[in-house]
């Protein structure tokens, strides 16, 4: 599955798990590098880069999750790995892995549980 694919599955579980949620794709073709996906719940908001297999984050993306995470937001990486059912969520300090959380479902299910569980 290509990053879009996640991107559409694990939105379609937040709305699920969290049906009050506010959520934007974002699609700025003017200003490079900003996480790819917004979440409101609750008056928290969460940014989400999503990286699919070995893609790593480009330079860009790491100066502005780091500008980001240094005025106060909640950025996360989640990283969907080789096989449908692995995923790995980076906080900027903590890495949680499919490993570590079992959920018996898709990587972009799990994904979107744990974040709904950890951060919002």
């Amino acid at each position: 599955m290509n990053e879009r694919g996640y991107t559409v599955r694990f939105m379609k579980r937040v709305e699920e798990v969290l049906p009050a949620s506010w959520m934007w794709k974002v699609s700025d073709r003017f200003r490079g590098g900003i996480p790819d996906l917004e979440i409101l719940n609750n008056a928290i908001t969460v940014r989400i880069e999503f990286k699919v297999d070995k893609h790593k984050l480009e330079r860009l993306q790491i100066i502005e999750i780091n500008a980001l995470r240094r005025a106060g937001a909640t950025v996360l990486v989640v990283r969907f790995l080789n096989k449908e059912r692995n995923f790995s969520i980076e906080n900027g300090r903590d890495t949680f892995t499919s490993e570590s959380y079992r959920s018996g479902n898709k990587a972009a299910d799990g994904a979107a549980e744990l974040i709904a569980q950890q951060y919002l």
